[in-house]
């Protein structure tokens, strides 16, 4: 965020080369963003969710005094919807074995929606033309370019300086690790999170790393690795904030203190709703245009340069994971030493027990 306020990239060009009015259908002021986050965190209806969202509804009387309520507009709920799940998830918990075929079914529907996304990704390319050319033909193409490129180079330096200059720290303070040796250990996650855009499918090479390569204990690589991420992901916070001050810039909206409040607030919390596929973070800079009261079809624009940029961020939100391993690691060493001694104690005792337990039998001599 300081960075894409200190550069002002989106200020290099418009989508009109003008200022352009950002027409709403309800004018608000940022805490109305920041309570109807809070109402879509907790839907009236659970169906509404797929479909509308609440929003805050200002209305002025004769005398020009304004009355606030709430009404319904279109758009998906994706706060909504992530709570929703929270709740459904929690409660198949508690169920045992009775949550199975509603377990089926959301396997089944996962599979096909895969197979759908599959499709619409083999087309992506032809698409994604179309996609931006239709933002791209509203400005000048020398603005356009300029602005973009100077959003995915700031971009990518202050997420290349985190990866050089924050996370070192990190693995030597808290880590007790050298970071030279770390990140040589780590290089084909590295790699590979970088060649495929997607944080999920750099798991299993990660996880080899971390419990082959770099000989950190197996039981904890393969538990804090999926669970850092699925919701430390680091890349994803800084891009969503970045993004978003970009494209008010590049729209000519003002943004005020609490605004950036906001943007910070989203950027923390959607990161952690960002799905770990290809461009996943661009679903949630939707939802912080939406509450800055920005189209959010203006996402669209950055989606040339972001495949570029989008790999960075997995690169990061993968290493991130691994920073993770190496500060647990440390704090918990000593703990997990003792553990596994006691358990071996225990099992040595145990074994003991149950040989003195043994009745010892008298051979039988046969008689001729």
């Amino acid at each position: 965020m300081v960075a894409a306020i200190l550069t002002k990239p989106g200020e290099r060009g418009s989508a009109a080369g003008e200022t352009i009015k950002i027409e709403t259908t309800y004018r608000k002021e940022t805490i109305d963003n920041f309570l109807d986050m809070i109402n879509n965190i907790f839907p009236n209806n659970m169906m509404d969710a797929f479909f509308r969202q609440t929003t805050t509804n200002i209305t002025k009387d004769a005398d020009n005094k304004s009355h606030y309520g709430t009404t319904m507009i279109e758009g998906t709920n994706m706060l909504g919807l992530v709570s929703i799940s929270i709740f459904i998830g929690l409660a198949m918990k508690t169920m045992g074995h009775l949550n199975k075929p509603l377990l089926d079914v959301i396997v089944v529907f996962g599979h096909v929606t895969f197979v759908i996304v599959n499709l619409i990704m083999m087309a992506a390319p032809l698409l994604l033309i179309f996609l931006v050319a239709g933002n791209t033909m509203k400005i000048e193409i020398k603005e356009f370019l300029t602005s973009m490129g100077f959003y995915a180079l700031v971009t990518s330096l202050t997420q290349l300086a985190y990866f050089f200059i924050v996370y070192p720290l990190i693995i030597f303070i808290f880590g007790r690790t050298n970071p030279f040796k770390f990140y040589l250990g780590f290089l084909d996650g590295i790699t590979t999170s970088f060649a495929v855009g997607s944080s999920m499918a750099s798991l299993p090479v990660a996880i080899k790393c971390l419990d082959e390569k770099m000989g950190y204990d197996a039981n904890l690589v393969s538990f804090v690795v999926p669970v850092c991420i699925a919701t430390s992901k680091d890349g994803a916070a800084i891009n969503i904030g970045f993004s978003a001050i970009f494209l008010a810039q590049y729209t000519k909206k003002a943004l005020s203190v609490s605004d950036y409040c906001l943007i910070a607030l989203f950027s923390l919390t959607l990161s952690v709703a960002a799905p770990g596929v290809p461009q996943g973070v661009v679903l949630m800079l939707m939802v912080v245009l939406e509450a800055l009261g920005i189209s959010p079809e203006y996402a669209s624009t950055i989606i040339a340069v972001d495949i570029i940029v989008d790999r960075i961020v997995t690169m990061l939100n993968v290493t991130g994971s691994a920073v993770c391993v190496s500060v647990v690691d440390n704090f918990t060493r000593k703990k997990r030493a003792q553990f596994d001694k006691e358990r071996e104690q225990s099992a040595t005792n145990f074994k003991a027990e149950t040989t003195e337990d043994i009745p010892t039998e008298n051979p039988v001599e046969n008689e001729n």
